[in-house]
């Protein structure tokens, strides 16, 4: 048990991450062998995942231990560990309430599909990635940021095309094609597209359009 306590406590100082207070902590070294090695474990908080199943082997020892010369001691375990379920733990936790997107028309297309604006912008794309899931439809957002990629990001490329906040949009629909996506959604409360205006198709919240 004073090993698993150990590590536990190692842990926990990993998922500190690299600096505190302009200190240097451990995990600043760690990250730089597990960007090159397993870029999964450069997020510092994943090594919370040991030290919770460390303390808990602990848990159960001690009171493995002390329900041996204490009966009452286990039954009164058990009461804690439900309330604790109850109040702190897992039977708390309420079920997501994340309201999928949905579309009212059928989009009769193959391929990939790009969401206007948020494809053509950077940071935390949480519709477009909802709409994939929602939708099975093949999306130029990446699942996991840390996993590396086996070829380069299609991003750069959809940029490349003029899909992006950056620049007018003006894109360039063969460019486009030629890396799969068949369509682009626009979002109606979104930034416009002026000059495509013509050729978008309703969609309840959307509009949609085929590349051509």
């Amino acid at each position: 048990m004073i090993w698993m306590f150990a590590l536990g406590i190692i842990c926990i100082a990993i998922s500190m991450g690299s600096v505190q207070g302009g200190v240097a902590l451990p995990f600043l070294f760690l990250n730089a062998l597990m960007d090159a090695i397993s870029r999964p474990l450069t997020q510092p908080t994943r090594f919370l995942v040991v030290t919770i199943t460390c303390f808990s082997v602990c848990a159960a020892y001690g009171s493995w231990m002390l329900s041996k010369t204490n009966p009452w001691f286990a039954k009164l375990m058990v009461v804690m560990l439900i309330f604790d379920a109850l109040y702190w733990g897992g039977l708390s936790l309420k079920p997501h309430n994340t309201t999928m997107p949905h579309l009212s028309c059928e989009i009769d297309v193959d391929g990939g599909m790009l969401i206007w604006p948020e494809d053509g912008r950077d940071g935390e794309l949480g519709t477009s990635r909802l709409l994939q899931m929602q939708h099975e439809k093949p999306s130029v957002q990446i699942g996991i940021a840390s996993w590396r990629l086996l070829e380069k990001r299609a991003l750069a490329d959809i940029r490349g095309a003029g899909f992006s906040m950056i620049t007018d949009p003006i894109w360039n629909e063969q460019r486009l094609m030629k890396l799969g996506f068949t369509a682009v959604l626009v979002e109606k409360n979104g930034v416009q597209v002026p000059v495509y205006e013509a050729r978008l198709k309703d969609c309840g919240d959307f509009y949609w359009m085929p590349l051509e």
